[in-house]
């Protein structure tokens, strides 16, 4: 299968006091279209500065990302789910799913007839009415992921979703990504410091050095989908790969 989306040679540093940070050096990997794939590595590595490059939020200094052969910016291809929901707490839920057709300027009663399709299979039916403060945490979660299914782009760039959420919350909201990406066959980046969320839902797993971060291995998944939590083969490379985490802190 031809990759979908490629990141080549991507380096990327900041200025600080005293002079410069490197964050990334050299980061290159690939994703099939309609694939699943997780970018996983030491606290502080880099991973959100990695997605926020491809959400074009930064620039790089020096390597390219492209879909297909089309090199550049990804903007109008991507859609960014930050760490945060960003709901507006002024926009009712059904507001709030409304925006990305808003902004690209679609048809309204067309846009506003597809976003209440979503609202049952997102698990958010009857609560269309509700502004963001009067939703719980993982409703709110579930919005700002519907909303970015709503964006009509083919890749979704996801910085750990799930982060905040209560350890039971989080499980729930995983099986239903994992059912809702099957469905709607998007092609999904996903940054987590979850280990087993990364096993759990990704078609790879992309392991980033400790800074300045390099892709030190790029390992395919394949059990059988769906995949339970208390697998042994997922239990196992659940600690071969937390282990080689733990090793790139000690060696960063």
């Amino acid at each position: 299968m031809t990759a979908f989306l490629n990141v080549r040679q991507v380096r990327k540093k900041f200025s600080v006091p005293g002079g410069d940070l490197p964050v990334l050096d050299g980061v290159s990997f690939s994703i099939d279209r309609r694939g699943f794939a997780s970018v996983v590595g030491p606290s502080g590595c880099g991973k959100t500065t990695l997605i926020k490059i491809l959400a074009g939020i930064l620039q790089v200094d020096s390597g390219e990302v492209a879909v297909h052969s089309e090199t550049g910016s990804l903007r109008g291809q991507v859609a960014y789910m930050p760490q945060s929901d960003t709901l507006l707490p002024w926009r009712t839920a059904l507001a709030n799913a409304l925006l990305p057709s808003q902004i690209d300027r679609r048809p309204h009663e067309e846009a506003r007839h597809e976003t209440r399709d979503l609202f049952a299979r997102f698990g958010l039916s009857g609560f269309e009415d509700l502004y963001p403060v009067e939703l719980s945490g993982g409703m709110k979660q579930r919005l700002a992921l519907m909303r970015t299914f709503l964006s009509q782009r083919d890749i979704l760039l996801l910085d750990e979703p799930f982060g905040a959420l209560d350890a039971l919350t989080r499980v729930h909201l995983q099986d239903w990504l994992h059912s809702v990406w099957q469905e709607m066959g998007k092609t999904i980046l996903l940054v987590t410091h979850d280990v087993e969320e990364a096993l759990l839902l990704a078609d790879h797993i992309i392991l980033l050095s400790a800074r300045p971060a390099c892709v030190r291995n790029d390992f395919t998944i394949d059990i059988t989908r769906p995949r339970k939590r208390s697998d042994a083969s997922l239990v196992q490379q659940k600690e071969e790969l937390l282990q080689l985490i733990y090793a790139e802190e000690l060696n960063g």
